[in-house]
């Protein structure tokens, strides 16, 4: 599986960035967000494709779950909660 990142915003002063990644078959629409530390002194002699594996290692566990989530979507495990949610329900309680 693809694993897709982009840097939404990067903070100077509290040396942060947002990330939102999400996988391949995936909008990034649905991607999950994590803030990461970085320290300017470590990233600024390393590549870009060592720095995409700092980013990819840093929420490796994350992604994972999210992969599984995905599988169980695309396998039509959320049908029932998907067809629910095309439609305003009632139901008499009384």
């Amino acid at each position: 599986m693809r694993f897709n990142y982009k840097i939404i915003n990067i903070d100077y002063h509290e040396f942060k960035i947002n990330i939102k990644y999400w996988c391949e078959g995936m909008t990034s629409y649905n991607g999950k967000h994590q803030l990461m530390d970085f320290n300017i002194e470590t990233i600024k002699n390393i590549t870009e494709k060592e720095f995409d594996m700092r980013v990819y290692k840093y929420v490796e566990n994350d992604f994972k779950r999210l992969l599984r989530t995905y599988e169980d979507y695309k396998n039509g495990k959320y049908d029932a909660l998907e067809n629910i949610a095309k439609s305003t329900r009632s139901i008499d309680v009384v």
